[in-house]
């Protein structure tokens, strides 16, 4: 019988407490605005720039990474400004048969070679610098597209339209 009163004590006392009322002020200062586009779809991740109450960049569930600069107003795709992984194939000089610390890509260019497919079909990833580039290898390459565009002159003119398109996910 103790049990049965003391249990209800504590759920009258729960009702209680659930049941107060919140003081409407507390949520005067309170306002709605959207931080990403305006779609329905789930986040990744949302981040602010620490000192900076307007800026901000979503991450889309289905891809895209956006980014405003008015608190959400206007969002817009930043992507383009992000690196990528490229993949160039290897055609001749002045990249063939040297190593990657003899090419300096990464010192002249600013991108970094990731993965190097041999002709044979075997992938290196994360290959050490002492690796030797080889006429037909395909190497996949990280870095901003302008850098891209900077390092594929060093490669022949008719490979140049149709080697830089940024690799799928599925790749």
């Amino acid at each position: 019988m103790p049990h049965r009163f003391l249990a209800l004590l504590f759920l009258a006392l729960a009702i209680s407490a659930i049941a107060q009322p919140v003081p409407t002020d507390l949520f005067n200062g309170l306002k709605w605005r959207l931080i990403g586009p305006f779609r329905g779809g789930r986040v990744v991740a949302v981040a602010g720039v620490p000192g900076d109450s307007t800026t901000f960049y979503f991450g889309a569930v289905n891809g895209g990474i956006w980014k405003t600069t008015d608190g959400g107003a206007v969002p817009s795709l930043a992507q383009a400004s992000l690196p990528d992984v490229y993949e160039l194939e290897v055609d001749g000089q002045p990249l063939a048969d040297k190593s990657l610390r003899e090419a300096r890509i990464r010192e002249r260019f600013g991108i970094t070679v990731v993965a190097v497919r041999r002709s044979s079909g075997e992938l290196l990833i994360n290959p050490p610098a002492e690796t030797v580039i080889n006429t037909g290898d395909r190497i996949r390459v990280f870095g901003l597209r302008d850098q891209i565009d900077n390092f594929i002159p060093l490669r022949s003119q008719h490979e140049a339209a149709t080697a830089t398109q940024p690799m799928k996910a599925a790749e």
